[in-house]
């Protein structure tokens, strides 16, 4: 075996040890090259990030239902913080209330491109 043609360590370390993928590892292996290698972390990272970027209709309307309920909570303390003469928690309150209404725009929107792009693929099945 001569190890000076082997072009990096993935190759090197699998001739010593003359085995290919044992158990699960051929889950990882994304490129299907029989080795695990940088290229097949960085599909698995993309794969990662795509996950994290979606979330169920389920969990949207979950959301949207409970930062409702915050943002009038949020709007009911700041009317009472302001009539109390507390303008600082009154002013918090106001800043959270309006955090939450962006909260619920974005899941709002997230939620209506989900059932649009569902409708879509409807539609290119159908035709």
């Amino acid at each position: 075996m001569d190890l000076k043609k082997l072009s990096n360590v993935a190759e090197i370390a699998s001739q010593i040890m003359g085995e290919g993928l044992k158990g699960d590892q051929h889950k990882l292996d994304k490129n299907k090259n029989n080795k695990i290698d940088s290229e097949d972390l960085q599909m698995l990272r993309k794969e990662e990030q795509e996950q994290i970027n979606e979330l169920s209709t389920g969990t949207l309307k979950s959301y949207i239902k409970g930062a409702k309920e915050d943002k009038a909570a949020h709007q009911d303390q700041k009317a009472s913080a302001a009539a109390a003469g507390d303008y600082k928690t009154a002013s918090d309150s106001a800043q959270a209330a309006i955090k939450r209404q962006a909260g619920i725009k974005a899941a709002k929107a997230k939620l209506n491109a989900e059932e649009t792009e569902q409708e879509e693929t409807i539609l290119e099945y159908e035709s």
